[in-house]
């Protein structure tokens, strides 16, 4: 089997905080919080299916976890 995915070892740590920042504060869903949950489940869909590159998700993924702090 060979390894078919996109995902860069940066890219892939850079998802992670930002969904550990999203899912381990226990803070309000306020109407901020929910659209950045949304942007992050759009960079993953847009990788998925080619649209953003790794390097560009990490980015993207960087920015979510800057705004959740």
């Amino acid at each position: 089997m060979t390894d078919t995915t996109t995902w860069t070892r940066d890219a892939l740590i850079a998802r992670t905080d930002a969904a550990f920042a999203l899912d381990h504060a226990r803070l309000p869903v306020t109407p901020e919080r929910a659209r950045l949950r949304l942007e992050y489940f759009d960079v993953v869909t847009a990788v998925a299916r080619g649209e953003l590159d790794a390097q560009q998700a990490a980015v993207r993924f960087e920015r979510i976890t800057d705004q959740v702090a």
